[in-house]
């Protein structure tokens, strides 16, 4: 049982600072670029390759697998009171609060980029919470996972209840799992996809979320709880080249797919199923292959490794504010765009982490962090 929670929380802790990488490279894409950053044409094409590559959907994909992995356990343990209350309060305050307060200072700072001059206090109080303009930004996730939780709750306590509880469960993953998993997700992906691209988003008030990947990340969810009911890895470590061969053939399939077919990979691309199914396999196998690596190489606590899975959730949860002001102020600084790049890539999770351990450490937030 150590074993799977310290492999899991270091990847947990390695998927994080993976997304505030992710979100820093979306700054310099064209399509996504939140905060204006001026980037040269040449660079375009090079930020879009990395950010494809760093693959946001599979690093969320993999937050919500190990999230799912550890609900049953911790209801099992603590009950349902106990169990709702520790979510209401981890979550849903955390979510309240960052769109009170995290949220409009990102916007505004996105605003002023773009030269808006309305003043914080009159953009704060007559114009973000209007429904047209409210964004949680990267706290929708907070809000998804939230949602997950209470609605699982019956499925915990059907589990719970379960005249099978008591019997051991197989240590081994079974390949029929993992052939109906990868075909129900393709469906889903594609099917959507004909509705929707993606990447965009829809707003429900205060909720946000992707109606492409929502069901995907309620299926790893899932899949998460079902993993830790069949005690999935706790045997073994797993192959790592198959899930390495199987996640280089689906993106030479993805770039091949676009080369051949002569597809902009920047405009809605998804419902072509070779470049659905690319997508999908990706995510999967990414997955996959990054939780037997952590597995194999990285079961073991450390000092150091335990700090930071105990700060993970703050970081993730201030990283936003944190990556848009770096940008913005240093966006008319005469360096080298990939120098600013890369310094911005290596500052922004130090200084998420940092900021969270002061907060958890030194305020009243303490309980939330």
């Amino acid at each position: 049982m150590n074993n799977r929670i310290y492999f899991l929380d270091k990847l947990r802790t390695f998927t994080i600072a993976m997304v505030i990488i992710y979100h820093v490279t979306l700054l310099y894409t064209k399509q996504f670029q939140f905060v204006q950053n001026p980037v040269p044409e040449a660079y375009e094409l090079p930020f879009m390759i990395m950010s494809f590559l760093i693959n946001g959907p599979m690093l969320n994909s993999i937050m919500f697998f190990i999230a799912g992995y550890f609900a049953f356990r911790t209801y099992q343990r603590k009950g349902y009171r106990v169990f709702m209350r520790e979510k209401l309060k981890k979550l849903g305050i955390p979510y309240l609060a960052g769109l009170i307060i995290l949220a409009p200072l990102t916007q505004y700072i996105a605003n002023r980029s773009w030269g808006s001059d309305v003043d914080l206090g009159q953009f704060w109080l007559k114009e973000f919470f209007q429904p047209q303009t409210i964004n949680p930004h990267h706290l929708w996730f907070i809000g998804v996972l939230l949602i997950f939780f209470l609605v699982s709750t019956p499925i915990f306590s059907r589990l719970q209840n379960s005249r099978y509880r008591d019997i051991q469960q197989k240590h081994s993953v079974q390949n029929g799992v993992f052939v109906l998993f990868l075909f129900a997700t393709f469906i889903m992906y594609y099917g959507l996809s004909f509705f929707y691209e993606a990447h965009v988003f829809v707003s429900i008030y205060i909720l946000r979320f992707s109606p492409v990947m929502l069901p995907i990340y309620a299926a790893y969810f899932l899949l998460g709880i079902y993993a830790s009911r069949k005690m999935w890895f706790t045997e073994g470590a797993g192959r790592i080249y198959p899930w390495a061969l199987v996640y280089v053939a689906c993106v030479i399939l993805y770039i091949g797919t676009v080369v051949i077919k002569d597809i902009n990979p920047s405009v809605s691309t998804e419902n072509h199923p070779l470049l659905a199914f690319a997508v999908n396999g990706m995510i999967f196998s990414g997955v996959m292959l990054l939780i037997t690596l952590f597995k194999k190489h990285a079961s073991k606590a450390s000092a150091g490794m335990v700090w930071l899975s105990n700060n993970s959730y703050g970081a993730y949860l201030v990283h936003y504010l944190i990556v848009f002001v770096l940008v913005y102020l240093m966006r008319d600084i005469s360096l080298p765009l990939m120098a600013k790049y890369i310094f911005q890539v290596l500052l922004c999770p130090c200084l998420s982490w940092a900021v969270a351990d002061f907060l958890k450490r030194c305020t009243p937030l303490r309980v939330w962090f």
